[in-house]
């Protein structure tokens, strides 16, 4: 806590030293800057990840951009009582939301004709647990994932040959 103390006490002083060091010596510090951002590079190929709020807001564009026909809420409730309104990967029978079979992330995964990217036959029931543990995986992933992990409900499910079929 000290520590703290003391950083917040001089601050001022500190950015000042920093300004004064860059302006002594600007060739070095502007070289440092450089490495600094070649390492980045180098260890982020793809570019460094982007922010919480960054991310949603792509997720969002890329579901806006989703090719139609979008599902309907009776198409989601039939498909819910038909998979005996319990959560695909855990079979609870907790509040259910839409999951991708194949996630909007996934470009690469989609289909040669991205019509049925959001459309009902993509679309499983799942708690918002298990719908937000699992993320970017499609379904078959996800289920691997949580047999390694050994989380209950896996083996115990009550709907598994339904499981099985959206893994499949």
């Amino acid at each position: 806590m000290a520590k703290r103390a003391y950083s917040v006490a001089n601050h001022a002083r500190a950015n000042d030293a920093d300004r004064a060091q860059r302006a002594r010596e600007p060739r070095k510090t502007h070289e440092a800057d450089r490495l600094a951002r070649q390492g980045r590079r180098e260890r982020y190929p793809g570019g460094v990840r982007a922010s919480g709020r960054e991310t949603t807001r792509r997720y969002r564009a890329l579901k806006n951009r989703a090719p139609s026909p979008h599902f309907t809420e009776a198409e989601f409730v039939e498909k819910c009582e038909l998979l005996g309104g319990v959560c695909i990967y855990c079979g609870e029978s907790k509040p259910l939301t839409a999951d991708h079979n194949i996630p909007l992330s996934r470009r690469e995964l989609w289909p040669v004709s991205p019509r049925s990217v959001d459309d009902i036959t993509n679309i499983v029931p799942a708690c918002q647990s298990c719908n937000g543990s699992k993320g970017d995986k499609t379904a078959a992933e996800y289920i691997a994932w949580r047999a390694a992990q050994n989380l209950a409900g896996v083996d115990g499910m009550r709907n598994t040959e339904s499981r099985d079929k959206i893994a499949a």
